[in-house]
């Protein structure tokens, strides 16, 4: 893969030539918001995208150093890739890029692959710091049969695949749940009590994870799950 240019010189221009072909910022997406992956990570994670565009797209980013390869130890073994210090520099604009795509989600379609692990890229961008200031809190959640973590720490946000180890409150519902509560179509007691939801913890503490990380209200309707 050769990069094409729109030979400008210009900053937004730069950054287009290296990032902007089809797929490319999702497999970045992903290494952000999921961390090191093993190449069949990446690609069921990437539904519609061949073996071989992905290979060429990560040997291209190798090139251009925003990532690199590296092998775990055993007894893994496995090949990962990983963000390079400069590749890294592109979470927060991923993030805000996020934040604003949210205005053009709609309604999810037939034909559209959501995975659980999603809510960990749209958490990222609708999480309220301002209203989590001095809470240190922990949520363990399992839609589907995936689990993943938040960790609250005095405004400062955590969220990863895997278990929390030791969670003020773990969820267990389904994807289409997951996605009306974060879009805030359902309310979370109503999920409950319609057991749509299970929880270990309170009700209150239910109210208070969404209310964090779900998209504010004046959002509701306009903005969407990532």
């Amino acid at each position: 893969m050769q990069r094409r240019s729109y030979d400008q010189y210009c900053a937004v221009a730069k950054a287009l030539d290296v990032i902007g072909e089809r797929w490319t910022l999702l497999v970045l997406r992903d290494l952000v918001h999921l961390g090191p992956r093993r190449f069949s990570d990446l690609r069921e994670g990437l539904p519609g995208i061949s073996s071989n565009l992905l290979s060429d797209r990560l040997r291209y980013l190798e090139r251009e150093q925003l990532i690199r390869k590296r092998r775990l130890p055993p007894p893994s073994a496995s090949v990962v890739y990983e963000l390079t210090e400069l590749g890294a520099g592109l979470e927060p604009m991923i993030i805000e890029l996020g934040r604003w795509g949210g205005n053009f989600m709609g309604d999810r379609q037939p034909s559209e692959a959501f995975f659980p692990s999603g809510h960990i890229s749209a958490i990222r961008a609708t999480f309220r710091p301002e209203a989590a200031q001095g809470l240190q809190v922990s949520y363990d959640f399992r839609i589907d049969g995936q689990r993943f973590h938040v960790d609250i720490d005095d405004g400062a946000l955590t969220a990863a695949l895997g278990e929390a180890e030791d969670p003020d409150l773990v969820i267990a519902t389904d994807v289409e749940t997951s996605i009306a509560l974060m879009e805030r179509r359902q309310s979370p007691r109503e999920a409950v009590r319609s057991g749509a939801v299970v929880i270990e913890g309170s009700l209150g503490e239910l109210d208070r994870c969404i209310d964090l990380l779900a998209w504010v209200p004046a959002d509701v309707g306009k903005a969407r799950t990532l």
